[in-house]
């Protein structure tokens, strides 16, 4: 995680972000810190990158990349406004002791935000508005996993990542997700996947409660009653207040990153 020491509303790269819509500040600490805590009492341990001077986006290190055991994909941004963070996430992983693997200039990708691993069967990896289709190639190269990279093509400019429009609860082999992100042919991939599905409303959508975090038996989660009715097994932790990170289209998965 990356504390929200320079989070503001300093661009607009995506269709929930307007400059005049600025953070209160007190509140996005807050709402950090009760995830920050949740994680830990998981018994989850949290490691800290430290965030660039006026790095504003750089809280959610969902997109920093992705890893699968000691190798690292780092991301390749499409806007510039991110692509600064690209190099201390580089530095931090190679730090850690990751094996650090790059993507051509020209090839887009935007790390956890894109691909989610479904159990061990398969990564549904998400692309068409921040990612390019381009990069499944080198996922498969880089990852060295037997498991199928399943392409999902993402058509609303409002759910522009995976993990802003599709949720896999581990505990219940349970796919939750918005059908109106995704264009038919993928609705047609998600159909035939083995897990269970379960679809939610716009509205639900639209309050980001498809950006969360599954842990063992627990997830957490912005305030969705259908969705903790359907998930009984399921520990919930809900949120009092709209997320403050909703005014730059982010949630809880986004500002977590998870080694896999």
């Amino acid at each position: 995680m990356s504390l929200p020491t320079e989070y503001k509303i300093s661009w607009e790269i995506n269709s929930w972000m307007h400059t005049r819509n600025q953070v209160n500040e007190e509140l996005s600490w807050q709402q950090w810190y009760s995830v920050y805590d949740t994680f830990q009492s998981f018994g989850i341990c949290v490691s800290l990158i430290k965030p660039g001077k006026n790095f504003a986006d750089m809280v959610f290190t969902a997109n920093a990349g992705f890893s699968l055991g000691n190798r690292f994909i780092l991301s390749n941004f499409r806007y510039q406004e991110r692509k600064v963070e690209e190099e201390l996430f580089r530095y931090w992983f190679k730090n850690e002791g990751f094996k650090v693997f790059e993507m051509l200039k020209n090839i887009f990708f935007e790390g956890q935000g894109e691909l989610l691993p479904i159990s061990n069967h398969c990564f549904l990896f998400g692309y068409g508005l921040r990612s390019d289709l381009r990069a499944k190639e080198y996922l498969e190269k880089y990852l060295k996993t037997n498991r199928e990279i399943i392409p999902l093509k993402l058509v609303d400019d409002y759910f522009y990542h995976l993990d802003t429009c599709i949720f896999y609860i581990d505990a219940l082999d349970t796919i939750v997700y918005y059908r109106k992100a995704f264009d038919e042919e993928s609705l047609k991939r998600i159909k035939k996947l083995k897990s269970k599905k379960l679809e939610v409303s716009k509205e639900e959508a639209l309050n980001f409660s498809l950006n969360s975090f599954s842990y063992k038996d627990k997830i957490i989660l912005t305030d969705n009653e259908r969705l903790k009715d359907k998930a009984s097994v399921i520990e919930e932790y809900a949120k009092s207040h709209r997320l403050e990170f909703l005014k730059s289209g982010g949630g809880i998965k986004c500002i977590s990153f998870i080694f896999f």
